[in-house]
């Protein structure tokens, strides 16, 4: 059976989730199938956080945010992984908007990698269409936030 909670208990343990994901990786995996299930968990949690979030998920967010713009990670070879980051930084930017999550230098990156991303559409079949095809759906949302 099937129990959901109440939606002011989800937003109380939010904050927690959301920091856990984001200690859990001082160090980030030597293996690409870690590194993607992280990301996957990672962009699952981030799905559910509302724009404006509370202070405490915000600052909740601070150590993924760190993460997902090491160079390590964003000059990642796995193709996978080159699919799940975008998927992570679009929700951070959509979390984050009107605001940027990063400094101008660092969206510049962030923006590369999530274009770079678009590759996946070429292949209907994989799993990487779908996340490509989510992070290129909330594309115009953002702009039409942003005044764009």
């Amino acid at each position: 059976m099937v129990t959901f909670k109440p939606a002011w208990l989800w937003e109380q343990e939010l904050p927690t989730q959301v920091l856990h994901f984001g200690t859990q990786l001082l160090t980030l995996p030597s293996s690409s199938n870690d590194l993607i299930g992280w990301l996957d968990k990672v962009g699952g949690l981030l799905s559910q956080v509302y724009q404006n979030p509370s202070k405490s998920i915000q600052d909740a967010l601070v150590p993924i945010k760190g993460i997902m713009i090491l160079e390590v990670l964003i000059d990642q070879a796995d193709f996978d992984v080159q699919i799940s980051l975008p998927l992570c930084l679009s929700e951070l930017i959509r979390i984050t908007t009107p605001n940027l999550p990063f400094e101008d230098e660092l969206m510049k990156k962030v923006f590369r990698v999530i274009v770079s991303s678009f590759e996946a559409l070429l292949d209907s079949d994989g799993k990487s269409y779908h996340e490509t095809r989510c992070i290129l759906e909330s594309c115009p949302k953002l702009s039409l936030m942003w005044g764009c």
